[in-house]
């Protein structure tokens, strides 16, 4: 019995210490663009900010989802490692009524006219989500042409 408890507090333990707080990537590589995943939990203090592995290409497009309970007008910023902000500020004020898409690029003006360049990423980078919510989910799926 005292095995049988002290396994369940483990396990309770280690998913409390996994689940909050993090976030998890998956990819699919089956034709292009690649599709990369990155599935958070934000912490109890409505706050994340965790690693992703490297990713190399352009990004294409980005979409954000999220579940029940995350707060309107949530915020996300994904940092490269020069602490660019890869969604080029289009990451603020996200809303929670449904998925939102996004294309990220970088602004040229030649004086007359702005075009926008997509974004390159080439390294590791830093997801940062604020505003969410406490202890909710969400995603954010990333096209990116490698």
């Amino acid at each position: 019995m005292r095995r049988l408890l002290l396994a369940c507090v483990m396990a309770g333990a280690a998913l409390w210490a996994f689940a909050e707080g993090t976030v998890s990537e998956s990819e699919v590589t089956l034709g292009n663009p690649n599709k990369r995943t990155l599935t958070w939990i934000c912490a109890s203090n409505n706050y994340l900010s965790a690693s992703v592995t490297r990713m190399c290409g352009e990004i294409k497009r980005i979409t954000f989802s999220n579940s029940a309970g995350v707060s309107n007008d949530y915020d996300v910023t994904w940092l490269d490692s020069n602490d660019v902000d890869l969604l080029a500020g289009q990451g603020a004020n996200i809303t929670n009524a449904a998925a939102s898409t996004i294309c990220p690029g970088v602004g040229l003006k030649d004086g007359t006219t702005t075009s926008v360049i997509p974004m390159t990423l080439n390294g590791t980078s830093t997801l940062m989500i604020t505003n969410c919510g406490h202890v909710v989910t969400g995603a954010v799926e990333i096209l990116y042409q490698p």
